[in-house]
């Protein structure tokens, strides 16, 4: 499906927000952020054109004539793609959000020693790349068996998706895995992440189809923005017990998903969260405070609009935010509520609790009712089914983090946002 319509059901939802695009730099190393950009206050910034790349141009912050290049785009059908070290006479020391977005010709890409800073999805939807290869001197970066990392290894920037694997362990080393790091890796069919992880991008394994299953380390306490967004083969999903927050559309288009138990300790479910999958209820515990539009009970149509689902059920305590979320009428959300105890809301979450005596939408549900709400429920859904509209993914969104070397906070920006892309290039795909 083409960029501009999941750009289209994903904006009309109000769930990003329009921000300046590229020409910032993102550095790790707060002592090594020598550079700012040098944009205007409506965020515009000055490009120009040498060869294969437009760049722009960046000021020292301690220096006002000390000047660097960020490298904004390029348009190289190389092979073997090396990143120059200077260029017009300007120091490359950074990459931007999208410069080598789509470059599906690109077999290596070689980064020099002068780079200290990528973009937020600098390399996404580079399909080809087999290895990336980092220059020995360079300080922020290294690569690993094609594989390129920051902070001692610490920090897993970005896979080479182009050796398409089937599987893949997380070295114990790493505490962070990049926002779009796998993104669109659509071989890969299970992943190991290991305690020592903390962190993981927004976008991270979106669009990985052919991933079943993912287990998430006790070490984290949120899930990232689309981070397993259209995931569509995934059934299981093994969330532990810290996760507090799941972010906007972290598991939006998982068509595959039809049982998900949301942990005690989770305070927060924004915005899409679960769009598009093939829940038929959920259990809501009582700690979740805070639900975003569209987070449960919503699908897509054939128009990338969310709708609601009529016959999605929100089981939780009465007076709960799922309670208010279930007849949020000014949201247009009319979904049967049926209000359970605190102890049923820990419950497992593959299995339904027990209905009988409790009310359902301020009716009392009795054994008989209980019996004859399954069946035609059943019913229902046997003949009309569960459309969902499954999206190809593409872009990224915005980093959080202060310490990735590909990531840190877009000045003014309080909202992720969808990576541009080039017109000629999108009526190509």
């Amino acid at each position: 499906m083409k960029l501009k319509q999941t750009i289209a059901a994903l904006a009309g939802a109000a769930l990003l927000a329009a921000m300046p695009m590229s020409a910032y730099t993102y550095t790790a190393f707060a002592e090594t952020d020598a550079f700012y950009t040098g944009s205007d206050a409506s965020g515009q910034v000055e490009t120009f054109t040498s060869g294969d790349y437009t760049y722009s141009l960046l000021t020292g912050k301690e220096d006002a004539s000390q000047q660097a290049a960020c490298l904004e785009s390029c348009t190289s059908t190389e092979e073997n793609l090396v990143i120059p070290e200077t260029i017009d006479g300007y120091e490359v020391v950074a990459l931007g959000d999208n410069t080598f977005m789509d470059n599906t010709t690109a077999k290596t890409i070689t980064i020099p020693s002068t780079v200290i800073g990528t973009g937020l999805y600098t390399f996404f939807g580079c399909t080809g790349v087999t290895e990336y290869i980092v220059d020995p001197d360079n300080e922020y970066y290294e690569a690993v068996d094609g594989i390129l990392y920051a902070e001692d290894q610490t920090y897993l920037v970005q896979y080479p998706i182009g050796k398409n694997p089937t599987e893949f362990t997380v070295p114990d080393k790493v505490y962070d895995i990049g926002n779009s790091a796998f993104a669109e890796c659509k071989s890969l069919k299970t992943v190991t992440i290991p305690d020592s992880v903390k962190q993981i991008g927004v976008w991270a394994f979106a669009g990985c189809t052919a991933l079943t299953s993912v287990t998430l380390p006790s070490t984290m306490t949120k899930i990232e923005d689309f981070c397993f967004a259209y995931d569509t083969a995934i059934t299981e999903f093994n969330i532990p017990d810290t996760i507090q927050t799941i972010c906007a559309g972290a598991f939006a288009g998982c068509k595959g998903m039809t049982a998900f138990k949301i942990p005690t300790a989770c305070t927060t479910i924004e915005q899409a969260a679960f769009a598009g999958t093939s829940l038929e209820s959920i259990t809501v515990p009582e700690t979740v405070t805070e639900i975003g539009f569209s987070a449960l009970g919503y699908d897509l149509d054939e128009n990338n609009q969310f709708v609601a689902n009529p016959d999605f059920t929100i089981y939780s305590t009465a007076g709960s935010a799922a309670a208010r979320y279930s007849i949020d009428s000014e949201n247009d959300n009319h979904f049967t509520f049926v209000q359970i105890s605190k102890e049923q809301t820990t419950g497992d979450a593959t299995t339904r609790p027990n209905i009988e005596g409790v009310p359902v939408n301020n009716h009392t549900i009795s054994q008989e009712d209980a019996r004859v709400f399954t069946v035609i429920k059943a019913v229902i859904l046997a003949l009309i089914g569960v459309a969902i509209v499954a999206l190809t993914v593409v872009g990224v969104v915005l980093s959080k983090r202060k310490h990735a070397a590909s990531d840190a906070s877009l000045p003014g920006a309080d909202a992720p946002a969808e990576p541009e892309k080039d017109d000629d290039k999108e009526e190509q795909a």
